[in-house]
């Protein structure tokens, strides 16, 4: 009678124990998967900004985050993301300094072509420009943004290309490009649109 327990829970133990790996290892999976969905990249460096005039050096800072679960039910053949930016500048002068602060937020719908090295992309979303002189707000402009472009890779490079268009007070379109290295740790940009033109040079570190 007490082998009989004693083997009745003996079976119970390693049942349990089998359950329990199963469900240990399942967790496991859908938690790899969830970081195979969640995509963060960060980037931050100098900029150089001409606009009307001003001529100032800074900083900028960027954070894209990948938003491929909303989509997936919906089964898209298409990467979505999300990107905010924010970037500030100042320019020394005799009588007082000029500062020059601009904010973005868009999302981006990504299509990757048939070799995957290349992809076509479009962004569309807001952004907020403010310029100071001194302590004085002179100008602030609110409005929209749109890019349609094309990213390819040869190999050596990630070369990227788009064509941007802003509406605000004063609406401009013009153009951007910029070369990553392939493991994205750096990027070099240039955008000229309108009376903006602008230089930057990142590092960029993936989550």
């Amino acid at each position: 009678m007490t082998k009989s327990i004693l083997a009745t829970l003996l079976a119970s133990l390693v049942f349990t124990s089998t359950v329990t790996a199963k469900e240990i290892s399942s967790k496991l999976v859908e938690t790899e998967i969830e970081k195979e969905h969640i995509g963060i990249q960060l980037s931050f460096g100098g900029v150089d900004t001409k606009l009307k005039g001003y001529h100032g050096k800074g900083s900028i800072f960027s954070a894209r985050f990948a938003l491929q679960p909303l989509i997936e039910r919906y089964n898209w053949p298409v990467n979505v993301y999300g990107k905010i930016s924010h970037q500030i500048s100042k320019e020394e002068n005799k009588t007082a300094d000029s500062f020059y602060d601009e904010t973005e937020l868009v999302f981006g719908f990504k299509y990757d072509l048939l070799d995957k090295k290349s992809n076509i992309f479009a962004e569309l979303g807001d952004i907020k420009q403010n310029f100071k002189q001194g302590n004085v707000m002179e100008w602030q402009d609110y409005g929209s943004v749109y890019r349609l472009g094309f990213n390819s890779s040869n190999g050596h490079i990630n070369f990227k290309v788009a064509l941007e268009h802003r509406g605000g007070y004063e609406s401009a379109t013009g153009y951007s490009y910029a070369f990553t290295t392939l493991d994205d740790l750096f990027s070099l940009s240039y955008k000229n649109i309108g009376d903006y033109k602008s230089i930057a040079l990142n590092i960029n570190s993936k989550f």
